[in-house]
């Protein structure tokens, strides 16, 4: 293991850890942290994933999880990144915490549709895929409502291949 992902690493168990022995409010809180501070952080690991630099905002979107570990755009962007990073199993986990935090967001709902295609756990992705055509308004929503109706789509191709 290399030093920085040694320090990366050692990092993301120091803050989980001190998440898990913290009883009053938030570690953002005891920290000093705020909206603002939540929401550049959140835009700064953006920039990083729109330049597919990867690492870099999973280390920001961990570190913003583990001070406020129910606020839900930092798990839906990090599941994005572990879903394009093929790490399914790990995306699934952290869209499910997302969507535990806004159980009715059409775009965290796709993206955990498509994580358990990726998974091949076709039912569940069905089950997923079509709240986000329930619960998406169809101006706003477009591409996840879009997204969600391919991914459909491709399912039951495969499941027609997979009977004949």
């Amino acid at each position: 293991m290399t030093r920085p992902t040694q320090d990366k690493t050692e990092l993301t168990h120091f803050i989980a850890e001190l998440v898990e022995h913290t009883q009053a409010g938030t570690v953002g809180e005891l920290f000093g942290c705020d909206e603002a501070f939540y929401t550049n952080v959140e835009r700064t690991a953006y920039k990083l994933y729109q330049r597919s630099r990867y690492d870099r905002a999973r280390v920001l979107l961990e570190g913003l999880i583990a001070l406020t570990p129910t606020r839900a755009y930092p798990q839906l962007l990090l599941g994005d990144i572990l879903l394009r990073q093929r790490s399914y199993d790990d995306a699934r986990s952290i869209l499910s915490r997302a969507l535990a935090a806004q159980p009715r967001d059409p775009m965290t709902l796709c993206k955990l549709g498509e994580a358990c295609v990726k998974a091949k756990d076709y039912d569940e992705a069905r089950t997923h895929l079509a709240r986000v055509i329930e619960f998406s308004v169809p101006r706003r929503d477009k591409h996840a409502r879009d997204r969600a109706t391919a991914l459909l789509r491709a399912i039951d191709s495969l499941s027609a291949r997979a009977a004949s």
